[in-house]
């Protein structure tokens, strides 16, 4: 609960200011009833010693908390800790003796044991030292504690900070070599329109100038919306059709109702990429599948891809299954165990079905 609490600091700053307030008070919650009653003086001299040795507590408490303990303690001076909270512990000690003989009556402090004790001043030393000592160490290993369990949660949110920018900055990476290495391939394609000379060069370079914008502006996003995403998929897959033309049969299933839900951005690319890398080439009537759903209870999307694959494939080139292996690790950093992967591969087929949790 303490490392909750130290997340929310002004929440902390009032159990603080309420606990030691209600402490510091906890004296007038014991005034006699009846003020003529014969030993009220007295009472009321405890109420105020009490509080006047309530402050003290709580001086010793912050000081220790936040002096002694970072000061000496967390550069692993323990000696030198040892040593200052116990003459930490005697100069308030001293510092409570000294409020008590000169801001106090002592007559009125011990007025009812005169009579009843013959040995006035042992009594009224063992009566003052052994509760005074007593609560001093009680609070200063309160304080100890507290000091350690704040130190850990701010160690363990320090942690979190870095790892959140760690993974931000791997992340980064990440989609840093999915766009280059797309837009290589695209180039490609565009290359080829432009040696036939053909009429769809300049859709396609449309196509292309949405793809680099939605690459541009939207790939820094966390999250972007699955209708974004679908739409890069068609113009991806729209260029390839400029490409290829009727070499090639591509079947593409969108799912409905893509509004209402997020995904992590260039994240289903990959796998259309790779089914057009691996499936065209040396394969008779290559034949690519693309079906994507969602089930509108749970907010799983299920996306599966289905490329032909020739019986005995050619030597893969050295980029090779880098964005299959980027994407795996994206999964991995964002959705953990939100998500289920398989792939499969028989002599003429390669599949790969991924289900993420998208609510």
């Amino acid at each position: 609960m303490l490392k909750k609490l130290y997340l929310n600091k002004y929440l902390l700053i009032a159990i603080h200011v309420l606990f030691w307030g209600l402490f510091i008070m906890l004296p007038y919650f014991f005034r006699p009833s009846a003020p003529e009653h014969r030993f009220g003086a007295v009472n009321s001299m405890f109420q105020y010693r009490f509080i006047a040795s309530n402050l003290l507590l709580v001086v010793l408490f912050y000081v220790n908390t936040y002096l002694l303990f970072p000061l000496f303690y967390k550069r692993k001076k323990l000696l030198i800790y040892i040593i200052s909270v116990c003459a930490l512990i005697v100069l308030f000690v001293y510092l409570s003796s000294y409020i008590d003989r000169h801001f106090f009556s002592e007559n009125l402090y011990f007025k009812h044991t005169e009579n009843s004790f013959p040995h006035k001043r042992i009594v009224k030393f063992k009566w003052w030292f052994f509760p005074q000592m007593m609560s001093y160490l009680f609070v200063t290993g309160i304080s100890f504690s507290y000091a350690i369990i704040v130190d850990t949660a701010k160690k363990e949110k320090i942690r979190k900070e870095k790892e959140n920018e760690n993974l931000k900055t791997e992340l980064g990476f990440l989609r840093s070599q999915v766009s280059p290495h797309f837009i290589f391939n695209t180039l490609n394609n565009l290359v080829s329109l432009a040696r036939k000379k053909s009429d769809q060069l300049e859709p396609a370079l449309i196509r292309l100038s949405n793809l680099i914008r939605y690459m541009l502006y939207e790939n820094d996003d966390e999250k972007v919306s699955l209708s974004r995403e679908i739409d890069y998929l068609q113009d991806y897959i729209d260029l390839q059709y400029l490409r290829f033309g009727d070499d090639i049969t591509i079947h593409f299933k969108k799912p409905r109702y893509t509004e209402a839900y997020m995904i992590e951005p260039m994240l289903l690319v990959p796998f259309v990429e790779n089914a057009f890398k691996h499936g065209i080439g040396l394969v008779d009537n290559p034949v690519i599948s693309i079906n994507a759903t969602i089930d509108d209870k749970t907010g799983w999307l299920n996306f599966d891809v289905e490329n032909s694959i020739p019986s005995q494939q050619s030597a893969k080139d050295k980029s090779s299954g880098i964005g299959l292996n980027n994407v795996k690790r994206r999964l991995e950093l964002l959705y953990h165990d939100s998500y289920e992967l398989n792939i499969t591969e028989t002599e003429s087929k390669f599949r790969v079905n991924l289900k993420i949790k998208l609510l």
